[in-house]
């Protein structure tokens, strides 16, 4: 995450957004400890 941040950065940008499943607990916490919260969600029909 710190090279995409940097990236990012260098590139002018100031958001980044990252997408994962509702129900990817394991991803949803790892993300929310680097600082990420849920902004949004998708319901599907499967």
């Amino acid at each position: 995450m710190d090279a995409v941040e940097t990236w990012a950065s260098s590139h002018g940008l100031e958001r980044i957004t990252l997408d994962t499943g509702a129900a990817n607990a394991g991803a949803r916490a790892f993300y929310g400890r680097l600082g990420f919260g849920d902004e949004e969600v998708t319901l599907t029909d499967h």
